[in-house]
């Protein structure tokens, strides 16, 4: 778990994917987000109790069917916006997450100006 301070609001990045997760926190750090990162849902365990504004999350998650990862989110992260990531391989159509304003998607790869604008879109 990686932790960078600022003033914009709270964003969990969770993606298995290294590279990505650095780059994203780069770009919402920048953007004056405070950021935490995580490879795996399992990392962040029970006793992290942050409560963020928005989750990033890739839902090409390793070990985890998209109801799981559904399950998952809505009662850990009950009351944030959540980014999904969907690799390039996966496709939005295959998504079975409600839409509105809770939820939005990008592909990747994400560009960095629309990573910021969706994160501040789910910002309450």
């Amino acid at each position: 778990m990686q932790e960078q301070a600022g003033r914009a609001g709270k964003i969990v990045i969770i993606h298995h994917d290294q590279s990505f997760a650095e780059f994203a926190a780069l770009i919402l750090e920048e953007a004056g987000f405070r950021v935490t990162t995580f490879l795996h849902c399992l990392d962040i365990g029970v006793n992290w109790c942050q409560y963020p504004d928005v989750v990033v999350i890739g839902i090409d998650m390793s070990g985890m069917s998209d109801e799981a990862l559904q399950a998952w989110l809505e009662h850990r992260f009950p009351a944030c916006g959540v980014l999904l990531v969907v690799s390039e391989k996966g496709g939005t159509n295959r998504i079975p997450f409600p839409h509105g304003p809770r939820y939005l998607c990008v592909n990747e790869p994400v560009n960095p100006q629309h990573l910021i604008s969706c994160v501040c879109a789910l910002i309450r």
